[in-house]
């Protein structure tokens, strides 16, 4: 039976955006069943092979600004990683691979991407919020039941397992919350399916509330005015104010009531929890500047916060640190210490134009634009580089810039 080529092709771009949000969705359960490897790695393997068929089909490679930007990225992120940490290289050389399979997913989506094949990266993100959605709800209605099934965290910290935040597929509620984000934009701009859209949004808001995460309110917030901005002025400060006075007396009864099963009320309520949060955070960014101050061109090196924080002195021993808490609490500034300066000054050179793009650019680049902000929110109070989180990053801002230059070619 003779294949038809152009169906053949595009059958391999459209496959790897269906299936990409599904891969990166399950990292921690696959990481934990096959070892040093996951499912998103094999998978970017693979689809580099599919890749190189497809090339060679199409002779024709675009190297674009932005893909030059990463090769700077990665280069500087190898000559930070022999600095900080050449005496534990071959350790530390995992980063390098991450890094790799983070460049492939860029130049891949950023190949394969056009106009008719957005839908299916549509629904490659509807299935995978669906099921992070359900599975992340569940774990908070059937404690007993689900609990037993996050086989890839053995042992949960407090701040998690206080009347169990839910954390769905993820390692923490925060990065459940930051992987979320990405959707919720999405989502909320996207014209198609509209009815379907609404459902995801309510169940986003949903799983997020269960995080038991003070940024999932903020998330909600954002996510609620951007969508009420579009109204005229009354009507959209009528519906701002209505649901926040509602939420206001609600809070103060029913989830008074409920207390001891959702775990919201008290997170926000509970003035230790929340002043240990709180300071905690402050004392991480207070040792971060100091950090990044005697380490100010290369940073400290990947998994060295620990060691760099204990060196410190004249610091507050008052706070109970974890494992867990041993990191900037900051996407910049975790990047920073980890890679150093140039490759920081990189990626605030990539997320420039996506932040200008939502403000002055396209319209249709607002849910990609919009998704990427909502995910820098999240990030300013915690590291947020869990590998499905990158993985997604990289994903998102391929496709943003592809989508752009879609536009503008179309256009001039």
């Amino acid at each position: 039976m003779k294949v038809n080529k152009v169906n053949f092709f595009k059958g391999i771009e459209r496959q790897f955006f269906l299936l990409l949000p599904i891969m990166v969705m399950v990292f921690f359960p696959s990481k934990e069943l096959m070892g040093k490897f996951s499912l998103p790695d094999l998978f970017i393997f693979f689809q580099f092979i599919l890749f190189s068929i497809y090339s060679l089909y199409k002779m024709k490679i675009f190297v674009s600004n932005e893909i030059i930007i990463l090769l700077i990225l990665i280069l500087f992120c190898v000559i930070s990683l022999f600095l900080t940490n050449y005496d534990d290289i071959l350790y530390k050389a995992k980063y390098l691979i991450r890094w790799v399979n983070y460049f492939l997913t860029f130049v891949i989506a950023y190949h394969f991407f056009d106009k008719s094949n957005y839908k299916f990266f549509m629904k490659g993100i509807y299935l995978m919020t669906f099921l992070v959605c359900l599975y992340g709800i569940l774990q908070k209605l059937f404690f007993d039941v689900f609990f037993k099934t996050i086989f890839w965290i053995h042992t949960f910290p407090d701040y998690i397992y206080l009347t169990f935040r839910s954390v769905s597929f993820l390692d923490n509620p925060l990065n459940l919350c930051a992987f979320l984000a990405f959707p919720l934009g999405t989502l909320q701009f996207d014209k198609e399916m509209k009815r379907l859209n609404v459902f995801l949004v309510l169940m986003i808001y949903i799983t997020i509330a269960l995080t038991a995460s003070k940024i999932a309110i903020v998330l909600i917030a954002l996510s609620v005015l951007v969508y009420l901005s579009k109204f005229k002025k009354f009507f959209k400060y009528l519906l701002v104010i209505t649901p926040f006075m509602l939420v206001t007396v609600f809070s103060s009864s029913l989830y008074k009531t409920i207390n001891s099963k959702y775990g919201l009320y008290d997170r926000l309520t509970n003035k230790n929890t929340y002043q240990a949060s709180v300071n905690t955070r402050l004392l991480m960014y207070e040792s971060s500047f100091v950090m990044i101050k005697d380490n100010f061109m290369w940073g400290i090196g990947n998994e060295n916060f620990k060691k760099n924080f204990d060196e410190l002195t004249n610091r507050d021993n008052n706070y109970k640190i974890t494992n867990s808490s041993y990191t900037a609490e900051n996407f910049f500034l975790d990047f920073y210490l980890d890679y150093g300066l140039i490759p920081l000054i990189v990626i605030l050179t990539l997320l420039v134009p996506v932040v200008i793009s939502y403000y002055y650019g396209f319209s249709a680049l607002k849910p990609l634009s919009f998704s990427i902000l909502l995910y820098i929110v999240v990030g300013l109070i915690m590291s947020a580089r869990a590998v499905p989180l990158l993985y997604l990053f990289f994903f998102y801002l391929a496709i943003f810039y592809k989508k752009q230059r879609l536009i503008i070619n179309e256009n001039y």
